[in-house]
Order: structure tokens, then C-alpha cells, then sequence
């Protein structure tokens, strides 16, 4: 994401309890965004999905599945 057009940051909010993360991902704009083709953005969640697998033992599937997703509108 650093090399990405727009990119300002990321934030992540571990509860160890749950052992589920909250992942805040910043952009100048929705329109930089979303010009990451889809084929790349699937690329790189394979990639992630491999070494997540390769680090947590575990034989398929995403270690770290998605639970929601939605975007944050300033105000």
C-alpha cells in the first residue's frame, strides 16, 4: 500500500480477548482508493493468506477472515 498513489496510513486495533482486529486504512481520496485494480488487491490477499497460513499452522482457508468492511466519510 506505501507505493500506492494517495496512501497516508494504516492503523490496527488488536482485542486479545476476542482475537479479532479492527484495521483503519487511510486515503487521500476514495477515487485513489479505489483505482487499485481488483486483480491486484486479490494478488496480495493470496499472498497474505499464504503466509498467514505458513505462520499460524493452519492447512487452508484465511486464518484472519474478514468479518465487515465498510468506509468511514469525513463529516
Amino acid at each position: 500500500l506505501k507505493r500506492k498513489e494517495g496512501f497516508i496510513g494504516r492503523q490496527l486495533f488488536w482485542d486479545k480477548d476476542k482475537e479479532e482486529a479492527i484495521l483503519l486504512i487511510s486515503w487521500s481520496s476514495r477515487a485513489q482508493w479505489k483505482n487499485i485494480p481488483q486483480s491486484e488487491i486479490e494478488s496480495v490477499q493470496r499472498h497474505f493468506e499464504e503466509i498467514a497460513r505458513l505462520k499460524t499452522a493452519t492447512k487452508s482457508g484465511n486464518p484472519f477472515p474478514l468479518i465487515f468492511e465498510g468506509e468511514l466519510i469525513p463529516q
